[in-house]
């Protein structure tokens, strides 16, 4: 028995870790939501979800700028070479965290973005939480690239194990609200990083091999970076045009049916890291046709089992609502109904996409934000006018469907074959 679980561990280890901390991080986000919503309330929580959209954009720019870069040019240097460029980004992202988190607070103390400019001190945390969060998120990675995943396990697991005891401890003593989650989350997300900045932060600094790092880095993503901000924009903008128009409450609303109906994530996930790959691999041996018959397969089975967890989330959606959350949550169910064609969509998309990055067609995923980016900017006050909290998801559903109908005008030459080829 000892024997086979060696065994096991030495042949699929990383993939065991890897997929056991991607459970950390899911089910950890997917509590901490649960928790806020029921703790601080719908209108709050809308706000704590408005101010998440700042970090998710500095976090996409991150992605695109520097993470990117490290998990796919690292590769091919040598072990000196590596560590080198690993420790000038961390200069880079030493700073970029520090340029975020500053252009944030003056973007909000200016445009009074959600009413997130309520107080200079909750300005002050919201930087510090932005700051620490996008250390924490580079430091896991670079683990990754390392391929020290235990250590990228261990802080996700210090992360949220401090997260949960003071907040649970707050609300405890009736001191949870806004501004000490906020200090909450940035406590957490600093805790781990700093026993552990000796890592990854240099003793001095090379700045001729700064300068040739951060060069590297643009070359490589500057497509990158521009296809993060608008896939930001077309995904977010009609929740901000909604917080505008109808509160944050509604905001919240929206934010907690789609926390749980993102349980498809793991799914998505799943296929994500497999199908990718696999589609290559078929279009190399057996061409357009035999992608066609590969990628229609696993439309098929994802299909399935998307309509069924959908099904079974609407179906039951009171129940689950009104147990994760409380009864006075219950009128919310009905998004669930509208989430669930939302996120079909997004699955279909999903088999177009691997076609598209197959037959290397990516700068029809560029178009495709670009077209949907403008729409939500656009549109999006007067479908949230029209159709209120519903047309929040009507919104998402309509920037998903303009998305698959550009990627196939951009397959039509490989649809074409494959239809005549089947008939």
């Amino acid at each position: 028995m000892l024997k086979t679980i060696k065994n096991i561990n030495s042949k699929h280890g990383n993939k065991l870790f890897t997929l056991g901390d991607q459970a950390i991080v899911s089910g950890g986000n997917f509590l901490l939501g649960i928790y806020l919503a029921k703790t601080l309330g719908l209108d709050v929580f809308g706000k704590y979800t408005l101010a998440y959209l700042c970090i998710l954009f500095a976090s996409s720019l991150q992605q695109a700028f520097i993470i990117a870069p490290i998990q796919s040019l690292s590769a091919l240097l040598n072990k000196e070479e590596k560590e080198n460029y690993i420790k000038n980004n961390s200069i880079i992202q030493f700073l970029f965290s520090i340029l975020a988190a500053t252009t944030t607070i003056l973007f909000i103390a200016i445009t009074g973005f959600a009413s997130l400019n309520s107080s200079f001190l909750e300005l002050s945390i919201l930087g510090l939480f932005i700051f620490f969060f996008l250390i924490n998120d580079y430091t896991r990675k670079v683990y990754y690239v390392k391929n020290n995943i235990l250590m990228a396990i261990a802080l996700d697991i210090t992360t949220y194990v401090v997260l949960f005891i003071a907040l649970f401890t707050l609300n405890q003593f009736q001191l949870l609200n806004f501004k000490t989650a906020l200090i909450t989350l940035t406590i957490s997300y600093a805790f781990f990083i700093v026993f552990n900045l000796h890592l990854s932060v240099p003793k001095k600094i090379n700045t001729p091999e700064l300068k040739a790092t951060t060069i590297k880095n643009w070359n490589y993503s500057k497509w990158l970076v521009g296809t993060s901000v608008l896939q930001w924009l077309s995904g977010n903008f009609f929740l901000i045009s909604a917080n505008t128009i109808l509160g944050a409450t509604a905001v919240g609303a929206v934010k907690i049916v789609q926390n749980i109906i993102g349980v498809l994530h793991i799914l998505f996930l799943a296929i994500e890291n497999k199908i990718p790959v696999e589609a290559s691999n078929v279009y190399a041996k057996k061409g357009i046709k035999g992608l066609t018959t590969f990628l229609k397969k696993i439309a098929i089975q994802g299909l399935l089992l998307t309509l069924l967890t959908v099904a079974a989330l609407s179906l039951c959606g009171d129940f689950i609502i009104t147990q994760l959350y409380g009864i006075e949550y219950k009128q919310y169910s009905s998004l669930f109904y509208s989430f669930s064609i939302l996120y079909i969509i997004i699955f279909l998309g999903m088999i177009l996409r691997y076609a598209i990055r197959t037959l290397e067609k990516t700068q029809f995923i560029f178009g495709a934000y670009v077209i949907s980016a403008i729409f939500s900017v656009l549109s999006a006050n007067f479908i949230i006018n029209t159709y209120g909290i519903q047309g929040v998801v009507l919104g998402f559903i309509l920037t998903q469907v303009i998305m698959q109908l550009y990627f196939i005008f951009g397959l039509k030459k490989e649809i074409s074959i494959a239809w005549k080829s089947f008939i």
